[in-house]
């Protein structure tokens, strides 16, 4: 009986030691994970925080708060995209959407080339 109970006692201390193991691993993925995530909230309020410039009614470029051009729509792999001055491309379909532009307004801008 004793020898059983040390054991189960054996199990129980490598069981909680996994235990403890996980939980520390699961709390450093959350760590190392937490500013990937707020970059990508940061990154979901940039999208939208620009002016849009049409043509004949169909979005052609992005503009700031002082309407300076920051960079030009295009449609690539089914998203619309901004090709910014800086060489980044943001995808804004669902931003133009919230802006009030159709998806039929939204066909028409130009694949990239």
């Amino acid at each position: 009986m004793k020898r059983e109970l040390n054991e189960i006692e054996k199990v129980l201390t490598v069981t909680g030691d996994m235990v403890l193991i996980g939980m520390g691993l699961i709390l450093l993925i959350c760590f190392l994970w937490y500013p990937d995530i707020e970059r990508e909230r940061l990154l979901q309020t940039e999208r939208c925080d620009f002016n849009v410039i049409t043509l004949s009614g169909i979005p052609y470029e992005s503009a700031d708060k002082n309407l300076n051009v920051t960079g030009r729509f295009f449609r690539g792999e089914g998203n619309i995209e901004i090709s910014k001055n800086d060489n980044s491309v943001v995808n804004v379909k669902d931003c133009l959407i919230g802006k009030g532009y159709s998806e039929k307004i939204l066909s028409r801008i130009a694949q990239s080339k």
